[in-house]
């Protein structure tokens, strides 16, 4: 019976102790990692793949003509992206009035990225590419194909892991309107 009692005693006054070395000082220096979290809070640099015109992963997946976005997650290396580039630069060839799309890539070298459009030929949405994979982490992407349906207000409508149909996407698009 005194075993227990000791060691709870020594546990309450080790919780008191290490609660008396923290500090209550508004001007303590930063936790480990803060400089860190700054970093990942700037802005993910995007490079247009055909144009190399740079802007933002939030410039790029903000809606700003009053239609929604569709942004298409996509790898140079990946058979199934080869495989629906044209068939979304068709679809957007012709829908464009409906909907925006943006291509944002990773997970390689900006001269596979190249490689890519010259092969696929996407010419009605830009590529965009993201050489450090931030886009894919901020927007919580593990693996490409995939794709986020945003709304005409920037708000998250529809995810397609795996990516979507040209019929999965005018199906969204019609319930939105």
């Amino acid at each position: 019976m005194r075993r227990p009692l000791v060691l709870l005693t020594l546990m309450a006054s080790v919780s008191v102790a290490a609660s008396a070395c923290g500090s209550d000082d508004d001007t303590a220096s930063s936790a480990p990692g803060a400089s860190e979290q700054a970093e990942s809070d700037a802005p993910v640099e995007m490079i247009d793949v055909a144009t190399g015109e740079t802007s933002t992963l939030d410039d790029a997946l903000t809606p700003t003509d009053g239609k929604p976005l569709l942004a298409w997650f996509w790898a140079p290396f990946c058979p199934t992206c080869r495989g629906e580039a044209p068939e979304l630069d068709a679809f957007m060839a012709e829908n464009s009035n409906r909907v925006t799309m943006v291509g944002v890539g990773a997970r390689n070298d900006l001269e596979y990225a190249e490689e890519f459009l010259g092969t696929t030929g996407v010419s009605n949405f830009p590529l965009l590419w993201d050489a450090s994979g931030e886009s894919w982490v901020d927007n919580a992407v593990a693996a490409q194909p995939y794709m986020i349906l945003f709304d005409s207000e920037g708000e998250e409508v529809q995810r397609w892991p795996g990516g979507a149909s040209v019929v999965q996407i005018e199906n969204a698009l019609a319930e939105l309107g």
